[in-house]
């Protein structure tokens, strides 16, 4: 078994891997594997007429302007290969002839070739892969659209494209300019088809099917999950951290382990006092009502470094009570901010944020809000709590006005792991992450889901959020 060093450290790299590469390249995020298929020209009769066309017995939806498998045609060449839905497509590559000193390439040099494009950094849109086959393609049924007719098809304002993407964006401009000879002839240079819609060259298609990390994989530090089941799963292991029951309770984690190795006598668990356990006792009973009465909850882990003036941020989900007393799905959510005061360190803290009014809700629901309030705090190795009270302000809008009460009171319980001393007053801004949201819901709703939707229960609740609901009727 490895060290606890060990795995932070493993933990920690998957963690940078995943965040780089879904805001420099738009993958998913988790361990995966990459296949490769080989689509050819095939003879058909259109209008009575022979052509060719590509049968790519696939259909595609459109995440985050990437092309996601929908559906795989059991008897195509797709399955065979064993391409299934929610893989994602990374590159197509045209070979029309010419990429090597002229000469056709076979089959084992175009796959390598079309590898080691996308492992430099080359991916195909979803907007480019719908122009390159939307005029050869072969239906897999008369009824069934092979891409993605969804208003995410329409391409977005500038300003309404989001930071992430726009690093994308500039990111692949940069490796296009800087590739060696072979990446230069890609799919932004050639057409698979002519004018008319009659296929003419095979195409390189390389899909990437992504897994989720084994589930004791949990960073200690505040970098953003990039998959909704992950945030989930750790919001429900701080309702078990702060809020345990009987028979509700998280496992160890790392820093426990390194406290109980390093810091405790003779290797053994530190002893609770009848008054400590008291005291713990009557506040988990008190997040536990706190819980029960809320009309919304968010969970969010931070990371937080400081010297005076502080920064943090952090991501997490946010869910809201419905009419029928039932938890609506998570919306993803992330956070940044700043804050100034006699404080000093460096410190991972888990959030829980209950809210307490119909006002606080409704700043979540509009996908963004600020939080102004109070923190005092101290952490030490695994071992550190924090008391935050805070006011949510929604974003100025015409209707805001300070003296109507746009405040809405909200109540934080954190445990923080770390070295951190400290008393602040601190800003954060709170913002949908859309992206994820898109990722999560579009292959079951098969449109885009906004934070408004998810939050007024008009979006069923996945499968991944079970155990944290769970975790709060304990």
């Amino acid at each position: 078994m490895s060290s606890a060093v060990e795995r932070t450290f493993k933990e920690v790299g998957n963690a940078i891997k995943d965040a780089y590469g879904h805001v420099v390249h738009g993958d998913d995020a988790g361990t995966s594997e990459t296949k490769v298929l080989m689509v050819r020209p095939q003879p058909v009769k259109e209008n009575g007429k022979p052509t060719h066309k590509f049968d790519l017995g696939m259909t595609f939806l459109n995440v985050n302007d990437r092309a996601f498998v929908h559906s795989v045609d059991a008897d195509s060449e797709a399955a065979r290969v064993g391409i299934q839905a929610q893989d994602c497509l990374q590159l197509a590559v045209v070979l029309a002839g010419d990429h090597l000193d002229g000469r056709k390439m076979k089959d084992s040099s175009a796959r390598k070739f079309a590898l080691d494009c996308e492992g430099k950094g080359k991916r195909t849109s979803y907007q480019e892969f719908k122009k390159m086959f939307q005029k050869c393609t072969v239906p897999i049924e008369s009824n069934m659209e092979i891409f993605d007719m969804s208003d995410l098809d329409s391409p977005k304002r500038s300003k309404d494209v989001p930071l992430s993407r726009k690093i994308r964006f500039t990111t692949q401009d940069l490796v296009g300019r800087c590739s060696s000879g072979n990446l230069v002839e890609l799919h932004s240079n050639k057409s698979p088809s002519s004018s008319s819609g009659e296929a003419m060259y095979p195409v390189v298609l390389v899909f990437k099917h992504t897994y989720k990390r084994h589930a004791g994989s949990s960073p200690h530090v505040g970098i953003p999950y990039f998959r909704l089941d992950d945030e989930c799963e750790r919001a429900a292991s701080m309702v078990r951290r702060l809020a345990p029951s009987d028979e509700n309770r998280a496992e160890a984690d790392i820093w426990d382990e390194i406290m109980q190795k390093y810091f405790s006598p003779n290797k053994s668990p530190r002893k609770i006092s009848k008054l400590e356990a008291n005291a713990n006792q009557a506040e988990v009973a008190t997040i536990r009502g706190l819980i029960q009465n809320a009309l919304g909850l968010a969970f969010v882990r931070t990371s937080k470094v400081v010297l005076g003036l502080s920064f943090h941020f952090g991501s997490g989900i946010v869910i809201s009570r419905l009419d029928d007393g039932s938890w609506s799905a998570p919306s993803a959510i992330g956070m940044y901010g700043a804050g100034l005061g006699v404080q000093f360190g460096l410190e991972v803290a888990d959030y829980i944020f209950i809210l307490q009014t119909e006002d606080a809700l409704k700043h979540f629901r509009q996908g963004s809000n600020y939080t102004v309030g109070g923190n005092v705090g101290a952490a030490v190795g695994g071992i550190g709590r924090e008391a935050y009270g805070a006011a949510s302000v929604g974003s100025p809008s015409k209707s805001f006005d300070p003296r109507k009460g746009n405040l809405a009171p909200v109540v934080a319980y954190a445990k923080s792991q770390g070295l951190y001393f400290g008393v602040s007053l601190e800003g954060s801004k709170i913002f949908a992450r859309d992206e994820i949201n898109r990722r999560a819901y579009k292959f079951h709703s098969g449109r885009e889901c906004t934070a408004q939707e998810i939050l007024s229960g008009l979006v069923p609740p996945p499968r991944e959020a079970e155990d944290l609901y769970a975790s709060l009727h304990r």
